[in-house]
């Protein structure tokens, strides 16, 4: 269930994340992340349409995920995530808009239920960028997680 949630932030804001170390960085677009912990080396490769628009992430890790992405009018609507190993399909990840743009919620399900499992909230500051993500179990109708964002001057 995080996995969607790190994935939703790989997503939104890979270039201010201390966690991942690019050997390369130049170009347009990311085509992948090479982790390097401990003894063991693990890469993410990135995949785009003709128009440069991201539409699977493979993830080579443990986990061994792959996502697959879907818009509409130019905005993710969801993604889905699949175990590589068997192509088994796990999650649903189904994503709602403010007015301004934002994203206000991610909605997790079953791949094949209607039931939210989880709910991802997201706050903003008045530039657009992230400053709250609380999650909320919908099972035991509470809140489970909250993250603050603190953001350098720009």
């Amino acid at each position: 269930m995080k996995k969607a949630a790190l994935l939703f932030l790989t997503i939104c804001i890979i270039s201010c994340s201390k966690d991942y170390e690019i050997e390369e960085s130049y170009g347009k677009k990311l085509i992948s992340i090479e982790y390097d912990d401990s003894n063991n080396n693990n890469l993410e490769k990135y995949y785009y349409s003709p128009d440069d628009i991201l539409i699977k992430i493979e993830d080579f890790r443990s986990t061994g995920n792959r996502y697959e992405f879907y818009y509409e009018n130019s905005k993710l609507k969801e993604y889905k995530t699949f175990r590589m190993s068997n192509e088994k399909p796990l999650y649903r990840d189904s994503v709602i808009y403010n007015s301004n743009g934002t994203i206000q919620a991610i909605h997790h399900f079953l791949l094949y239920s209607e039931i939210d499992l989880q709910i991802y909230e997201y706050e903003y500051d008045n530039n657009k960028k992230v400053t709250k993500k609380s999650t909320y179990d919908v099972k035991s109708q509470k809140y489970t997680d909250i993250e603050k964002y603190y953001w350098q001057n720009d």
